[in-house]
């Protein structure tokens, strides 16, 4: 009964060495064969990114505020509905592009990843691990769900002026006696505030103060 229980606690001692053993080999093995490859392309501009790289300054001058230039500019791409055909064709012809360089991103990798399996050496260099990647992922999604839960917040004077002065400014005409165009459109509300005095100014301040209140409410 003792050889048995001493052949039996052998052979337990050597399956757990063995598992460790493989995993640290499999872990070596791993890392031989990873391969630095070049950073791919960057991905392509959307429309409304070139949007906002058009129409950023002009809103940038009504607040300092990253979140209020931010909505207003979402505010604009949303009003711009059916009169987007420039941006969408710098983010076509920016899609092009990227394809272009993208296959030949692939075909390098493609390369590198045959002299590597034939024994050449390629850059040697250590990929980022499957618990790397899982985790990475993990985290974004994590981010993702706490702006999500973020409670929306209450608006700034001037974006309360625009929601109630845009209308009217759409309806204005420019020297040709055309519509204004969302950038005109964006100037113009600008200036108007711009021009408005204290008194003026402080009314919609002491409207977005209540909404801000109506926030704070809402939160607790």
């Amino acid at each position: 009964q003792a050889k048995a229980a001493g052949k039996a606690g052998g052979k337990g001692k050597a399956s757990a060495t063995g598992k460790k053993g493989g995993k640290k080999k499999a872990a070596q093995d791993e890392g031989a064969d990873a391969i630095a490859l070049p950073p791919p392309p960057k991905r392509p501009m959307s429309a409304y990114l070139y949007f906002c790289a058009d129409n950023r300054p002009a809103v940038s001058k009504t607040s300092t505020k990253l979140g209020d230039v931010s909505k207003e500019l979402a505010r604009l791409w949303k009003e711009a509905e059916g009169g987007r055909e420039k941006w969408e064709a710098m983010a076509a012809e920016a899609k092009k592009k990227h394809e272009l360089e993208k296959a030949v991103w692939d075909k390098e990798c493609e390369k590198l990843r045959e002299r590597a399996a034939m024994g050449g050496v390629v850059n040697p260099g250590v990929m980022p691990s499957g618990k790397e990647t899982k985790k990475k992922a993990a985290n974004k999604k994590k981010k993702k769900n706490e702006k999500q839960e973020r409670p929306p917040r209450a608006p700034s004077a001037y974006m309360i002026f625009c929601s109630e002065k845009r209308k009217s400014v759409m309806e204005m005409t420019n020297d040709d006696g055309e519509k204004l165009s969302f950038g005109e459109v964006t100037k113009t509300l600008a200036a108007q505030w711009k021009a408005l005095g204290e008194d003026e100014k402080k009314i919609y301040t002491e409207k977005q103060k209540l909404q801000a209140a109506e926030v704070q409410a809402k939160e607790n």
